[in-house]
């Protein structure tokens, strides 16, 4: 039977990544604290801390940090995507972008 009206949830929740700020340059080797905030319509379930594409950590209550350690790589590029997802599975994302020296 399909589910009663009103009672789906479709709404992706908003994140907001608060710290690093974008293009943000850091010392190679250097452990970093990722934080972000979220909000959605019924609840935030966890949020996902990504570096290129790798989990990093999960958090499932505010505020919602993770400690990074950067690559130890002159010069490196790369992207943190941080996730929000609600308890019925709809994510909502927000990546920027940071390197080193």
């Amino acid at each position: 039977p399909a589910p009663a009206p009103g009672t789906s949830d479709a709404q992706s929740p908003a994140v907001t990544v608060t710290n690093p700020a974008p293009g943000a340059t850091f010392e190679r080797r250097q452990t970093i604290s990722a934080t972000a905030s979220a909000t959605d319509n019924v609840g935030v379930k966890e949020v996902r801390f990504y570096l290129d594409g790798a989990i990093r950590c999960a958090s499932t209550a505010a505020p919602y940090q993770c400690q990074i350690s950067l690559p130890a790589k002159k010069n490196w590029s790369g992207t943190l995507d941080v996730q929000a997802v609600d308890p019925a599975g709809n994510v909502g994302s927000k990546s920027v972008g940071i390197s080193t020296r």
